[in-house]
């Protein structure tokens, strides 16, 4: 069972590592996230790690939505793209706080296999 932690936690990071943005973010920037980020309710138990899962894929699922619109500079669908990612990236952020020994195995390999399509779609 310890393999399969360390196995999921190996791959989250390297997810994480690829799809890290390379531009350095300024002060005011990290802050302004960092509350955004505590807006998100901690979760209490296994129902509230789904359901922040849950909000996190339909996230995603929306900015891959208007990704194609985005793409060919539809501004509306560039701004739904852009407000989708953001709130995507809180809910990956707030997830990724907890360690995995936190979650399932279920919901570890959940949240990862939305975290690589975080991935997909940001391409």
């Amino acid at each position: 069972m310890k393999k399969l932690y360390l196995l999921i936690a190996a791959v989250s990071l390297i997810t994480l590592a690829a799809c890290s943005s390379k531009e350095t973010k300024t002060e005011e920037d990290t802050d302004l996230s960092s509350e955004l980020i505590d807006t998100i309710p901690d979760p209490r138990n296994a129902r509230d790690i789904d359901n922040l899962i849950e909000s996190y894929a339909n996230y995603v699922n929306g900015a891959a939505e208007v990704a194609d619109s985005a793409a060919v500079g539809n501004e509306e669908a560039m701004h739904e793209y852009a407000v989708d990612m953001e709130n995507a990236h809180r809910y990956s952020v707030k997830l990724f706080q907890f360690e995995d020994s936190m979650m399932t195995a279920e919901q570890v390999s959940r949240r990862d296999s939305v975290t690589a399509k975080v991935c997909r779609v940001a391409i």
